[in-house]
């Protein structure tokens, strides 16, 4: 096999003539067997290169037990990241860092697998007498638009003890050393997507990753199945795909604090009702509605004194513009001083207008609230929201409900429908002091 990330073709040049290369796929190097038939393949290569090592008088003592600890880890990442792209048809090769800056690096994010040990592993796996992968050393293109990653893909001898062992990718899940508590710097500007900052262990941050790893644990073993479209297939849902993190925001563990990491997140809401099944049963959706500004009414005391926060009146036909009123709405949750310009792709969803008027005819709607606009209390509302989905989801495993978060909502089978609006509304009454609104697509 050669690398796949060549130039396309004469024609996909950019106008500069910089040849563009394909998007690389990168190591994933959490990926784990789950299973005793993979982890015997696991153990099969490690022993492998062991006699590898011996017979070729490469190692002049044994290593040390935390030594040989990392690089049995270091085989077991690599050879379950490649069986895993193997088994989803990803024929290109997997980019991967060899850079000593990049392994070199201390961090409670920074798995083992990628450490000073990579590369000779890497050489040896690679290597004649092995052949267990293939691998393209990185290079200086020239002529692209960026400079080749070193690719790896599976060899000759691992694709045959795939098939032999006739593995699927139920056979692999990811490691639980993985840090699900991510902790993220202020952005600078709008294009920063926050770095991942270190953080001292505490009672607390031990306590938020003791109940998401409760989760996951309950998300791991659960009946879920995926169709999945691209490839025409039904089956179990990847256990890759199912791990959460909570990513909290501004270098603080009382902002943000969001749900991210499984696949149906990423779906649109459509595909998720179409393509997900828990325990065999069709799945529905139930969304707190109106979650922002009901909390805010909750904050000051107040029910809410309309039915629906968004439809604001004085512009014609109020239904017409709610959505636009609604993305304005939270704009201005996140917004630390007067906005000067509509929120992006809100042009066509709101009054032709100035957005000085807007925001006007929005707080005259809100008196009670009008105060938070332009506060930036809109990473404190996101935390108080994943708190409260947090304990929703760890009520309704005790309830034997298999429930998936997408930030105010949950999927859940459709038997299930009853008992989790109770939960959500009991949770909600109690962190908020207002009554919840719950909506149910189906």
């Amino acid at each position: 096999m050669t690398a796949a990330h060549q130039a396309k073709t004469a024609d996909a040049q950019s106008v500069s003539g910089q040849i563009e290369l394909d998007d690389d796929r990168f190591f994933d190097p959490w990926r784990m067997s789950r299973t005793p038939n993979a982890q015997a393949l696991v153990a099969d290569v490690i022993r492998q290169v062991e006699s590898y090592e011996r017979h070729g008088k490469m190692r002049a003592r044994k290593r040390r037990p935390v030594d040989q600890a990392i690089f049995e880890e270091t085989i077991a990442a690599i050879i379950c990241d490649l069986t895993h792209a193997y088994l989803s048809g990803h024929e290109d090769g997997i980019a991967i860092t060899r850079s000593n800056r990049d392994l070199a690096k201390k961090s409670r994010y920074h798995p083992k697998a990628l450490g000073m040990t990579l590369p000779r592993v890497l050489d040896h796996l690679a290597s004649r007498e092995m052949e267990f992968i293939g691998q393209q050393l990185g290079f200086k293109h020239e002529f692209a638009d960026r400079h080749q990653r070193t690719l790896i893909w599976p060899g000759a001898r691992l694709t045959t003890r795939i098939k032999e062992r006739k593995l699927d990718l139920s056979d692999f899940g990811r490691s639980s050393s993985e840090e699900v508590i991510i902790l993220k710097a202020d952005k600078e500007d709008f294009w920063d997507k926050g770095e991942w900052i270190e953080y001292d262990e505490t009672d607390a941050t031990a306590l938020l990753r003791s109940r998401l790893r409760q989760i996951n644990e309950w998300l791991k073993q659960a009946d879920i199945h995926h169709d999945d479209e691209r490839n025409g297939t039904y089956g179990d849902l990847d256990h890759g795909e199912r791990r959460l993190r909570r990513v909290f925001t501004q270098s603080s563990f009382e902002s943000g604090g969001r749900l991210f990491g499984g696949l149906w997140q990423r779906m649109k809401k459509e595909q998720r009702l179409e393509s997900l099944w828990i325990r065999e049963e069709r799945v529905i959706e139930l969304d707190f509605g109106q979650m922002a500004p009901r909390m805010l009414y909750g904050m000051v005391g107040v029910t809410p004194p309309m039915a629906d926060a968004y439809l604001v009146p004085g512009f014609g036909d109020p239904q017409g513009f709610r959505d636009g009123f609604k993305k304005l709405f939270s704009s201005l949750l996140f917004a630390e001083k007067p906005l000067e310009r509509k929120p992006q792709g809100t042009k066509e969803l709101l009054p032709n207008e100035p957005v000085q008027v807007l925001v006007q005819r929005l707080q005259d709607h809100h008196p009670q609230i009008a105060h938070f606009f332009g506060s930036g209390r809109g990473h404190e509302l996101q935390f108080r929201e994943s708190e409260m989905m947090v304990e929703i989801l760890l009520r309704l495993q005790a309830k034997d409900i298999v429930a998936l978060p997408v930030h105010d909502a949950v999927i859940i089978p459709s038997y299930a429908e009853e008992v989790t609006r109770k939960v959500m509304s009991e949770v909600f009454l109690e962190k908020v002091g207002i009554e919840a609104l719950i909506t149910t697509t189906s």
